[in-house]
């Protein structure tokens, strides 16, 4: 899929604010030089990854595991709506250094992941679906099916995949298949910034997934959650307008939901119980999701009022109480717990970065940046990561915001909570913001169309301490464990 096909979805996916407007110049409130990271295995002296790390204070035992699509040095991938596959590559990045990488065909960011250390990569061919570790053959799916949940127990590899474009729902551990609906379809996405299995719920040694199936004469779906393979509760289809998101915790099942075809329904259910959050009718509610907090979670989201045209960030308690004061009328990448607060980035325009707001303070980045899918923002012991990348061109940014412009004219059209919360989740990109503070990146000094002829490297932000990396593409995750 290229950029300009994947776009929209993706902004609707991670739960920003579709609102589109002016914003001025971010200022660089960083100041300095970045740090460098040579990707040969040579780290220059005095700089790297690791010494970034220890530079934010006492010495932290973490790993930043990155991954990356690469491409060719000259070749232009910020101007083209239809980035080529021809040479591609996807990378696995350790503490600053490429461990792994791999040749691909599709460079969809959801194809790709890092997980206990390793690269994994799913092949679609006419024969099936393969999952490759660190470049060889593991685990053998069905054909046509795409991974939408992925987790590792041991040497154990667990897998849920859906059949592209249609029904069908399989749970296999190594490749052997244990459950499976023809007729379901997943709930979640297999790029979740809350959860690293992606549609997978995971609590202690379970592993839970829920998928929805159409009900003959009925209107809405009936809801299965599944516990290692069996059926482990059911919503008969008529009890929710939508589920929006769902978690485990201490064997207790949680669900968001929307009980009504009434606006301002949105209720917490805990094992059963079941708990309005107080949204009034006029309130429609939009991405909704279950954010660990303390003993239990948050609910995060953003809604809109009847009558005006723009959407609110909220965060509220389990009782509906607001939590946190998020951004107005901004668009907001989603929310993470962090201390006694949330980590965030301020997005700008379509969807470059403006700042970083975290209980630890705000700042603003250089311009010129974006961010290239929903699992590049982290939180780990207290700090935020955020995976930046270079920002497309001034061109493809105005092809992108038109593009943006009509799916959300489809979607919102459509009922909004259930439109806007199964949009598909694919690869992010933003608008270009120019030479920012003038430093030319070190992806090779590309010409884009309209641009200035400086290129931005893609760039680590470990609070606000940057380290810049040396190669042509983007950042699609990160994971620090």
């Amino acid at each position: 899929m290229g950029i300009r096909a994947g776009f929209a979805a993706a902004v609707l996916a991670v739960g920003v604010l579709p609102v589109l407007w002016a914003c001025s110049p971010a200022e660089d409130l960083f100041g300095g030089t970045p740090r460098n990271v040579s990707l040969d295995g040579r780290r220059k002296p005095g700089h790297g990854l690791t010494d970034s790390l220890a530079a934010l204070g006492p010495p932290d035992t973490s790993h930043v595991y990155l991954t990356a699509v690469q491409f060719a040095y000259g070749y232009d991938w910020q101007s083209d709506s239809v980035p080529s596959q021809r040479g591609a590559k996807v990378a696995l990045l350790v503490d600053g250094r490429e461990a792994v990488s791999m040749g691909v065909s599709d460079i969809d960011s959801d194809s790709h992941r890092a997980a206990g250390g390793h690269l994994f990569v799913d092949v679609a061919t006419p024969a099936g679906t393969t999952v490759y570790r660190d470049g060889l053959p593991l685990v053998k799916l069905g054909v046509g099916e795409k991974v939408m949940g992925f987790h590792l127990i041991g040497d154990d590899v667990h897998t849920l995949s859906q059949r592209r474009g249609g029904a069908g729902v399989y749970y296999r551990i190594n490749g052997a298949l244990l459950f499976q609906d023809p007729a379901g379809t997943a709930v979640g996405e297999p790029e979740d910034p809350l959860n690293p299995g992606g549609a997978f719920r995971i609590a202690g040694d379970d592993v839970w997934f829920c998928y929805r199936i159409p009900v003959k004469g009925q209107s809405g779906d009936e809801f299965r959650f599944v516990r290692n393979g069996s059926i482990a509760a059911t919503l008969p289809a008529g009890t929710v307008r939508e589920l929006f998101d769902f978690a485990v915790r201490d064997s207790v099942l949680y669900r968001l939901e929307m009980r009504s075809r009434d606006a301002g329904s949105l209720s917490l259910v805990r094992d059963g119980r079941v708990h309005g959050l107080g949204f009034p009718p006029y309130v429609t509610v939009h991405k909704a999701r279950l954010v660990p907090w303390g003993d239990g979670f948050a609910v995060t989201g953003y809604k809109r009022i009847s009558g005006l045209d723009y959407y609110i960030n909220f965060a509220v308690s389990e009782d509906g109480e607001d939590i946190a004061v998020l951004p107005f009328r901004e668009m907001i990448s989603q929310p993470l717990p962090c201390g006694d607060g949330f980590s965030y980035l301020i997005l700008d325009g379509v969807c470059g970065v403006n700042s970083s707001v975290s209980p630890g303070g705000a700042f603003n980045f250089p311009s010129g940046y974006s961010l290239m899918g929903p699992r590049c923002t982290a939180v780990h012991r207290g700090r935020s990561y955020a995976a930046l990348s270079p920002a497309v061109s001034p061109a493809l940014s105005t092809a992108l915001s038109t593009a943006l412009s009509q799916a959300l004219s489809t979607a919102l059209s459509q009922a909004p909570s259930t439109a806007l919360s199964q949009a598909p989740s694919t690869a992010l990109v933003g608008t270009d913001g120019g030479d920012g503070n003038g430093r030319a990146g070190a992806a090779g000094g590309i010409d884009r169309a309209g641009g200035t002829g400086n290129a931005r490297a893609p760039r680590l932000y470990v609070d606000s301490l940057a380290t810049d990396f040396n190669f042509n593409g983007y950042f699609t995750s990160i994971v620090v464990e």
